[in-house]
């Protein structure tokens, strides 16, 4: 194929739905540094070609070119939510410039590869209406994240979070396959709640390209101070006993 626009869409879409699946079977993906560099080297050289090739008109082009600010949307949120909204902010700096380039360059090769008056004008307008205030969001982030990343490379101490988070007991599957644990989360004046989390252990996907981490699952949320009287136990595997309750 030899169309680099059609090629940078392709990209797009795979790789979107690569994450949307990763999500949907309950994995976060961490990145690696080969896909940390390749992926977007691979998208910032197709963009370059695809500029340069502006003019060209074939019907396949002229389909994805009207289509590619909405595969650029699907792509970025796909890309936040499979590495994780909890990530670290150097992290969540790279998915930030990352959606900028590819959320901006998309709509401008929309603006300069559709040629067909009344498809320019109607979907721009849609277009315009959903990415440039994804754009100006996305820019806010990236001036709050920032002055975060500069004090945590000043600081060898984590910032205090707004909600403290304490593992008040923790309890292993019979086999060490899942780890329960009661987890206080202290709001202060405005209170605050207790949790029960498992999370899968050893249960980490290592592929040439990243690592598929299996994601703890809240199953369990009660009042602020509750952790005190709660009971935690394990009948097997796959069932949890929270209170004399049964949870799957």
């Amino acid at each position: 194929m030899k169309s680099p626009l059609v090629m940078l869409a392709i990209v797009l879409l795979v790789s979107g739905s690569f994450y949307s699946t990763i999500k949907l079977c309950g994995y976060t993906y961490i990145h690696s540094i080969f896909s940390l560099i390749t992926m977007p080297s691979i998208i910032i050289l197709l963009i370059g070609k695809a500029m340069k090739n502006k003019n060209e008109k074939t019907k396949v082009s002229v389909f994805f070119s009207s289509l590619l600010p909405l595969i650029a949307i699907f792509n970025v949120v796909s890309t936040f939510v499979a590495s994780g909204l909890n990530s670290s902010n150097a992290m969540l700096m790279y998915n930030v410039v990352y959606s900028l380039v590819v959320l901006r360059r998309s709509l401008r090769l929309f603006f300069a590869c559709v040629g067909v008056r009344v498809v320019r004008i109607g979907l721009g307008i849609v277009y315009s209406i959903v990415v440039i205030p994804a754009l100006s969001m996305l820019v806010i982030m990236l001036l709050i994240i920032l002055p975060f990343m500069i004090l945590d490379s000043l600081s060898s101490r984590e910032l205090p979070p707004f909600v403290t988070r304490t593992v008040v007991r923790s309890e292993l599957s019979p086999n060490s396959i899942f780890l329960a644990e009661i987890v206080d989360a202290d709001a202060g004046a405005t209170g605050g709640s207790t949790f029960v989390y498992v999370t899968p252990l050893n249960s980490d996907l290592n592929l040439f390209f990243g690592t598929l981490k299996k994601d703890t699952q809240m199953i369990y949320r009660g009042r602020w101070g509750e952790f005190d009287t709660m009971t935690l136990r394990w009948e097997s595997d796959k069932i949890l006993y929270i209170n004399k309750k049964q949870y799957v």
